[in-house]
């Protein structure tokens, strides 16, 4: 039983906490982390949020609105908690989220089709959704590339760039563009592998 009070009140939690206090905190053995982390899909929040996709694989009806609840932030949330690569219900989800938005220049693009380009931010969240899940599909090579090629000169993305656009990078929304690429450098077996502690089930 562990000393420090943190962490045992932390071992108490929800699986989706106590599988990462295992194996940041802990340092537990590799297969004890990944039993705790399987049971993010049996109880607590991830089942629940399992529990209500929809028959189509969406969640809340849409594929990027309602905001919060709809299948790309349901699928980061869960992602978030560590719901294990390969689950059924999330292959179906990744599915969806690439079926309804990869756009002809590589990227993402939930939205009419009066907006000519996809947008930096919703392709990186989606790449390091579909990354962690071990969505094997050609597209999410070509979507990587196009996350990459967004980089600005300064090492930072920024959402809101256009072509010819002479700003910075945002450094509030760089983290989902580097998260996605460090879960695609793990997805691929690239050096400086950052992943989950679960293997990929697809490569």
């Amino acid at each position: 039983m562990p000393t420090d009070p943190v962490l045992r009140w932390l071992l108490k939690g929800d699986p989706a906490v106590r599988w990462q206090a295992l194996r940041d905190l802990k340092g537990a053995a590799e297969r004890t982390v990944q039993r705790e982390q399987r049971r993010v899909a049996e109880r607590g929040w991830g089942a629940q949020l399992l529990s209500l996709q929809d028959a189509d694989g969406r969640w809340a009806g849409g594929i990027y609105n309602p905001k919060w609840t709809s299948t790309t932030y349901t699928m980061v949330l869960l992602r978030s908690l560590g719901l294990a690569a390969g689950h059924p219900l999330a292959m179906r989800a990744c599915q969806v989220l690439l079926d309804a938005g990869y756009w002809h220049d590589g990227g993402i693009h939930f939205w009419s089709p009066q907006h000519k380009r996809s947008e930096t931010c919703v392709s990186g969240m989606v790449l390091a959704v579909l990354c962690w899940f071990g969505m094997d599909d050609p597209r999410v090579d070509r979507l990587a590339e196009h996350v990459a090629a967004q980089q600005m000169a300064d090492g930072g993305w920024n959402c809101r760039a256009m072509p010819g656009y002479g700003g910075s990078g945002n450094l509030t929304r760089f983290a989902r563009p580097r998260r996605a690429a460090a879960s695609f450098c793990w997805f691929t077996g690239c050096s400086g592998r950052t992943g989950p502690a679960t293997s990929c089930s697809t490569r």
